[in-house]
């Protein structure tokens, strides 16, 4: 693992880290069969490639934050619970690493903030290029979580205020817009190992939220 970060200015910020893994006999879970519940599973060896990068900078209310991440999770040969897979992914599995269910190999999130009079407006936003889904080949072939989902991305938007009663005492008072865009997008579409079923991002969504200090 290595890390790296460097102070440009008061201001500014730069860091970079990244870390290789490898295990044997790792249990992990996955959701099988009609009954979405967690089941275990085990893979060997399984190895991770991980590297994050992020930026940020604050200086008079303002902050901005950026984060970006590569990431790559793969494994080979079912060691516990092999009866949940067909016997065409269990071959194939035996002989090929495959991508884990959860990895996404691009990510990338970062927002601002704006503080004044007591009040915050913040803005941010989540770009990912998708978790894994089973590739389909022209011969028939099946390739366990050899494809991933399309990229997508949500927008979300905030406002704050603190009201001040005394010194000790104040109330904040929270409106957010999630997924302002009400861009639909899918997280699992229920193919590949570990995923049972399909699974969809936020559409829009209002929320208020009120905190008292005591």
């Amino acid at each position: 693992m290595s890390v790296w970060q460097q102070k440009f200015t008061p201001q500014f910020t730069v860091g970079l880290d990244t870390y290789y893994k490898q295990s044997h006999n790792l249990i992990d879970e996955g959701q099988f069969g009609a009954p979405i519940i967690f089941n275990a599973l085990q893979l060997h060896p399984r190895q991770t490639v991980r590297r994050r990068d992020h930026r940020q900078f604050h200086g008079r209310g303002l902050q901005r934050l950026f984060e970006s991440r590569l990431s790559k999770r793969q494994g080979q040969e079912f060691r516990f619970g092999p009866v949940q897979f067909s016997p065409d992914d269990l071959a194939y599995v035996a002989s090929h690493y495959i991508h884990l269910d959860h990895e996404q190999q691009f990510t990338a999130s970062g927002g601002v903030s704006y503080l004044w009079n007591h009040t915050t407006f913040s803005a941010d936003f989540l770009e990912g290029s998708g978790l894994r889904a089973s590739l389909d080949l022209p011969d028939g072939m099946t390739i366990p979580n050899g494809d991933h989902l399309p990229y997508y991305t949500q927008i979300n938007l905030g406002v704050n205020h603190i009201f001040h009663f005394s010194e000790s005492s104040t109330l904040t008072a929270r409106i957010d817009l999630i997924n302002a865009l009400d861009k639909g997008y899918q997280i699992r579409n229920g193919t590949g190992v570990g995923v049972g079923a399909p699974q969809f991002g936020p559409r829009r969504g209002l929320f208020f939220g009120i905190s008292k200090s005591i």
